[in-house]
């Protein structure tokens, strides 16, 4: 997971579902969360090393980096609660902001505990009202991000 995360375009879902299938439920989530939480950081500081710098000294991006520094805890907390967006993506970009380290990884932390549950245990499930379950919570989480996603708007 941490591999997945630092390479953006790696998909995390179908490693979560296979986790859970394997490990079973607890010790795939275990797993996928610490990786998932493990690769954040690392892009994170990545972004913040390498590219910050240019942020800073860029007029046009002030005001974002001004948006992002007061809400971008949020946003981490609404898109790791989106199951398919890609959250190294997400990583990076905050990296380049001026969110502190501790409200994206706290935000990040929140955020991803649902969605990473929901489809571990897609795999983890013996049963197909399991799998339903874990479909239908998959769906009110995407739901309900995007709902609050729209309010903010």
């Amino acid at each position: 997971m941490v591999l997945q995360s630092v390479v953006p375009p790696l998909p995390a879902t179908p490693i979560q579902v296979a986790g859970g299938y394997v490990f079973g439920t607890p010790a795939a989530f275990a797993m996928s969360w610490a990786g998932i939480m493990l690769g954040s950081a690392i892009c994170f500081g990545i972004s913040r090393l390498t590219g910050r710098r240019f942020v800073v000294r860029s007029r046009r991006l002030a005001r974002l980096d001004h948006s992002i520094q007061k809400h971008g805890a949020i946003i981490a907390f609404v898109a790791g609660l989106i199951p398919l967006i890609s959250f190294g993506a997400v990583s990076y970009a905050a990296g380049l902001s001026g969110l502190s380290f501790w409200r994206f990884i706290l935000a990040a932390a929140l955020g991803l505990t649902p969605s990473t549950l929901a489809i571990v245990h897609l795999g983890g499930a013996e049963t197909a009202p399991g799998i339903y379950a874990a479909l239908g919570a998959l769906a009110a989480i995407s739901v309900a991000a995007y709902a609050y996603y729209r309010r903010l708007s």
